[in-house]
């Protein structure tokens, strides 16, 4: 990014007002919302997909094999909408949508990070937006002035956890895990209004229960939802948490091994998993519906 550019997008952030830390915490971003409780919807689906990281061409497939209806079903987000994926700036326009909702990933939180650490003319901005993999931070550069203050404004709105009624119950999501030490979802909310910043951690980037494979069940709520940690097979539950991150970057972008986007229909407890057909063209632009792959699976 050169130092034009970097100005200019400080002069942004500092007429959105700069993101605030968790107290006595430099690397801890606290949002503006850092709990968010949704209404009922009584009039359609709700939907929970898992990272999509720039894989706008899965998502709206997907969209599109499910009879997504933008009038009553809502699209609820487990974070990471980008980075890895050059097609990273639709994110702006979906956030915009409200059908939308959506956590804060760890993708996004480094993001506020960056820019409320003023980091931006420092000598590792090169290797940062390197370690974001694939196309890096290439997407940001190439936004307007404009998209790149309306990205920044829309995640920091973004919650840390949210919930919501369903036929299945109470279905509760966030980026990482519920941390191990905690027991119950109610716990979890007054942890995150708390600002208590080794748990908000755990939220955003915790691997634990999935990697240990954990049984374990959040009481307070009937199921979890979340992303993170890529199972290149597709979905797993563990205890009451699912992890819906099955790679659908990775599987957009001809890594075949992996099994695309995974979303919930928390009405009849269903996963969807889209991803292209073996064989389908590399190129996008000539790919149509008809290449990508469409499977179903019940929860229980």
């Amino acid at each position: 990014m050169n130092m034009q550019c970097s100005r200019e997008v400080d002069k942004f952030v500092e007429q959105l007002g700069r993101p605030k830390f968790v107290p006595d915490r430099n690397d801890l971003i606290a949002p503006k919302v850092g709990f968010l409780s949704l209404s009922e919807n009584t009039r359609g689906r709700d939907w929970v997909v898992g990272d999509i990281h720039g894989a706008f061409e899965l998502l709206e497939a997907a969209l599109k094999m499910i009879d997504f209806d933008v009038n009553n079903d809502r699209l609820i987000s487990c974070g990471d909408w980008v980075d890895r994926g050059p097609a990273s700036g639709l994110s702006i326009a979906y956030l915009q949508q409200g059908w939308v909702y959506s956590v804060m990933g760890n993708h996004e939180h480094e993001w506020l990070k960056y820019f409320a650490q003023g980091r931006l003319e420092q000598r590792d901005d090169e290797k940062m937006l390197r370690s974001f993999g694939l196309d890096g931070g290439n997407w940001f550069r190439r936004l307007s002035h404009n998209d790149q203050k309306c990205f920044l404004s829309l995640i920091q709105e973004l919650p840390f956890a949210l919930e919501f009624q369903s036929p299945l119950g109470l279905i509760g999501v966030v980026h990482a895990e519920v941390p191990v030490s905690c027991r119950s979802w109610n716990e979890l909310k007054r942890k995150l209004q708390d600002f208590d910043a080794p748990f908000i951690e755990s939220v955003l980037w915790g691997r634990e229960r999935v990697s240990e494979y954990m049984s374990q069940c959040t009481e307070d709520v009937a199921w979890v939802c979340a992303g993170h940690t890529t199972l290149a097979a597709g979905f797993r539950a563990f205890g009451n948490m699912i992890d819906l991150d099955s790679g659908a970057i990775w599987q957009q972008e001809n890594y075949s091994d992996y099994a695309g986007l995974t979303l919930l229909d928390t009405r009849l407890g269903r996963l969807h998993q889209i991803g292209l057909e073996s064989g389908a063209p590399k190129e996008s632009e000539r790919r149509t519906l008809s290449h990508f792959r469409h499977h179903m699976f019940d929860l229980n």
